[in-house]
């Protein structure tokens, strides 16, 4: 069975451009900025990163903005080479034990969408 077929919640397709000084991902004392997410649930989300995170590692991903920080707690659920070998696609697993900061920074992602129409997939 793939990850894509695992999936528990409809995800949205996701361009950030501009923001990515707002989102970072942090494993083993290192804080990575996100700069591209590919897809976003209330239970996870697809990342691009230049540097591969072993499945199974915990993660943290933290939403920093002028007025507001969160950082929510995750696991790394699988992680690939991208095609051109143009950096990794990582699926981040949200710790189900904390669904109200996973729904916050679900809608912090989805408030930088570029001009969302509603429309959703599964993948």
């Amino acid at each position: 069975m793939s990850h894509e077929e695992k999936r528990s919640s409809t995800r949205s397709g996701i361009t950030l451009e501009n923001h990515h000084n707002l989102f970072f991902l942090e494993q083993d004392n290192e804080k990575h900025a996100i700069t591209h997410i590919r897809d976003v649930s209330l239970s996870g989300v697809g990342i691009n990163m230049g540097r591969p995170i072993n499945a199974s590692e915990p993660v943290a991903l933290t939403y920093d903005s002028d007025d507001f920080t969160l950082t929510i707690n995750g696991v790394a659920a699988w992680c690939n080479p991208r095609e051109g070998g143009d950096g990794y696609s990582l699926g981040i697993r949200f710790n189900a034990a904390d669904p109200n900061d996973n729904s916050l920074f679900f809608l912090a992602v989805r408030k930088y969408l570029d001009d969302f129409d509603g429309g959703t997939f599964d993948s």
